[in-house]
């Protein structure tokens, strides 16, 4: 064999060899570009950890101050030796006896704050009182508030609310930090008590931007940590000077998130990272935040510097691997083109992409094809016309000369059930079969489409030997019909011959006196099926054919009332299986008739009533089981394998029901339905995460992330990438 016919035999498994030759240098740049990333997050991660905890510290830091801070205050009211004398120079009525008792005062509450290295100052308010004394200075009321509000009306007013709460029980706070710059601002934490013979008093402690000690860490970088306290969302304390955190617009949706713990900076170069805990019981939120230090810059830089280096490595090999992929991929590409299948978010090889593609090709003209025969089949059950040659174009067995429903009582088949069922018809009597069911009445139908009339026994005994095991079962089998707009007659008599099926005397007693010609059987059993299923119209109508077949057939008078008494009794008893409670005054109207005259006026006003209550009764269930239905597609869309056969599997239906059932509530084919909660869901998952193209579809039950791609394209008109991308540069204009 010669080198060029060789090498033309093995040219796919050199090409195979080429591009795996080339693939194999990839795995280890790609392995140390790995742990170098994966060092990197593992780094950020134990600083975020750091600061995370430096802010839970921190909360516990302040709570205990404010603790000691309540006892503190208390401590003054105690009557105990050591205190009583200092107490004995804040008493009231000797301050307001002689100014010069102010002066002890002032020094007494220097002598407490003491003990109070991070307070600012430290003061008394008694209620009603119109002075203030503080550890440096006894100041009227109103002077104070004009000091301590720094020319801000919003701040006096909030200050003058604080000492009103005097008479309220627990800590108080004040702060002017959300309203004056943080060098000119304040934190007043007030403490009321009662004072023996002097009434309330609110102890109150001051503090600024500079009065928390940072010391108490002992760790890095414990002076460049700031701190802030945000109180019911309002900025209540912070170290920081600049404060220009609370400036972002982003920090707010931050702040008021409770599901983020960690917030980073716009700027980025020399930012700052915040990180969060809450305090619920106290309403409180505290941030550490801190700037991005030297150590994670120089992290940064190195793993720039590192990924760079590595992408310039593998260009040269991404070229061989481009050029192998363009020389042996490039005819599947073609077709993945021409199929609209262009995506980079693929998973699994192109074949297998193509394979699903042309699946979903299939399911799609499937799922129309379902839709119409389900319209097809519910109008001919229900008398509705139907042009042949409309029938023609979903089915050719449609255009069969005979058909015959066989309708089944007392059982529920699955899919898998309703396919063997289906094709031991088939095979027993080469006769094809439509299964489909009546909602709400639990009858299964089978609409047969029959060459050859004799075969109907051998369909009847096919259908008992596969209910053999199912005594409940109950079978009734319609006439044979023509027509296949008569396949409602069909219906009709295999329901009325099922619910006549083991009965000793049947529906009407009459037909055992062979009455033949003389008795409208078909009739009064079309009368009574109208009735059940509430159409009152077709019932009517049907009444007045009986009542005109008896006065032109039935001659004297005595068969006339018995077949109206045969009539009325039936009449009763199906409509007692409805369910339908006849009143005394109904029952008297009814057999009080005589003659056919009378009893039909009765019955046209007993039909009106009746087949009101069932139609109520229909549509009860009928939207019971929509609800049901929405609510189990809502919970089980996001399931890639999820199918109108599922759903009619869990609920024991045929999917033709489905699809009519789904169609008549929601408006829109139950496709299009589950395609839009994926889309919606899609989107919500793309402006909210950062998930990618295929997790996302794959989360919301698009087994290809391609077609997911083309879908969501087709109702926002742009990628899910892009819709992504410029949802994010909205938020940031």
């Amino acid at each position: 064999m010669s080198m060029r016919n060789w090498l033309t035999k093995y040219s796919y498994l050199i090409r195979i060899v080429m591009s795996i030759t080339c693939m194999l240098c990839i795995p280890a740049l790609l392995f140390g570009f790995g742990v170098i990333s994966q060092s990197y997050q593992e780094m950020m991660q134990r600083n975020e950890e750091y600061y995370y905890e430096a802010a839970n510290t921190f909360m516990q830091y302040f709570d205990r101050q404010i603790d000691n801070l309540r006892v503190h205050a208390m401590s003054m009211a105690l009557d105990k030796s050591g205190i009583r004398d200092m107490n004995s120079k804040i008493d009231r009525e000797l301050l307001e006896s002689n100014p010069y008792y102010f002066t002890e005062a002032i020094n007494a509450l220097t002598v407490y704050q003491l003990s109070l290295p991070y307070i600012s100052e430290m003061g008394i308010y008694f209620e009603g009182a119109d002075y203030v004394v503080t550890s440096r200075y006894k100041y009227a009321l109103d002077d104070f508030l004009s000091v301590y509000s720094k020319g801000s009306d919003s701040v006096r007013e909030k200050l003058a609310d604080f000492f009103q709460r005097v008479k309220d029980n627990g800590v108080q706070y004040f702060s002017s930090f959300g309203d004056l710059s943080v060098s000119n601002a304040d934190l007043m934490i007030g403490v009321p008590i009662n004072f023996t013979n002097q009434g309330r008093v609110l102890v109150f402690y001051m503090m600024q931007s500079d009065s928390i000690n940072m010391s108490f860490y002992g760790s890095r970088d414990s002076a460049l940590m700031k701190y802030y306290i945000f109180r019911n969302d309002n900025l209540m304390y912070t170290n920081d000077v600049a404060a220009a955190l609370i400036n972002e617009p982003a920090f707010e949706t931050f702040l008021q998130n409770p599901g983020e713990s960690i917030y980073r900076s716009e700027e980025q170069e020399g930012g700052y990272t915040a990180f969060k805990v809450d305090d619920p019981l106290q309403e409180m939120t505290y941030l550490s935040v801190v700037p991005v230090d030297a150590v994670e810059q120089n992290l940064r830089t190195f793993y720039q510097v590192i990924r760079n280096s590595s992408i310039l490595i593998l260009f040269g090999f991404l070229g061989m691997l481009i050029l192998t992929i363009y020389i042996n991929y490039r005819p599947i590409r073609k077709l993945m083109n021409h199929m609209g299948m262009r995506g980079s978010s693929r998973v699994g090889n192109e074949i297998s992409t193509i394979e699903e593609e042309f699946g979903r090709m299939e399911e799609e003209a499937s799922e129309q094809r379902i839709l119409l025969m389900d319209y097809l089949l519910g109008n001919l059950l229900y008398g509705i016309p139907i042009s042949r040659e409309r029938a023609g174009h979903l089915d050719d067995s449609l255009l069969g000369e005979n058909f015959c429903v066989i309708t089944l009582a007392g059982v529920r088949l699955d899919a898998q059930e309703r396919e063997e069922l289906a094709d031991s018809i088939l095979k027993s009597s080469n006769t094809k079969v439509y299964i489909t069911e009546i909602l709400l009445k639990g009858y299964i139908v089978l609409i047969c489409v029959i060459s050859n009339p004799d075969v109907l026994p051998k369909i009847t005994k096919t259908v008992r030997e596969f209910f053999r095991n199912c005594p409940e079962c109950r079978i009734g089998v319609g006439d044979i019909v023509n027509d296949l707009n008569d396949v409602h007659d069909s219906y009709l008599n295999s329901v009325s011959a099922m619910e006549n099926a083991g009965s000793i005397e049947g529906s009407f007693q009459s037909l055992s006196l062979g009455l033949g010609d003389d008795y409208p059987a078909d009739k009064i059993s079309q009368f009574l099926q109208y009735v059940q299923n509430g159409e009152e119209s077709d019932a009517l109508h049907t009444l007045e054919d009986i009542t005109c077949y008896l006065e032109e057939k039935v001659k004297t008078k005595l068969l006339q009332r018995y077949i109206c008494y045969d009539l009325l009794t039936a009449y009763i008893r199906s409509v007692n299986t409805t369910g339908y409670g006849f009143t005394k005054w109904e029952t008297e109207q009814l057999i009080s008739n005589s003659d056919m005259a009378g009893l039909k006026v009765s019955l046209e006003a007993s039909v009106a009533k009746v087949c009101a209550f069932i139609k109520r009764n229909k549509e009860e269930s009928y939207h019971t089981l929509e609800k049901q239905i929405m609510e189990y597609v809502n919970q089980n869309f996001m399931d890639t394998e999820f199918c109108r056969t599922q759903i009619a599997e869990h609920f024991g239906v045929s999917v033709y029901a489905i699809s009519r059932l789904f169609k008549d509530s929601m408006g829109i084919g139950l496709k299009e339905y589950v395609t839009a909660k994926r889309i919606e869901l899609a989107r919500e998952i793309l402006l909210t995460t950062d998930k990618t193209i295929v997790q996302i579809s794959n989360e919301v039950g698009f087994a290809n992330p391609d077609y997911f791609s083309k879908v969501f394209k087709a109702n926002y008109g742009v990628s899910p990438s892009k819709f992504r991308s410029d949802s994010q540069e909205e938020q940031f204009v």
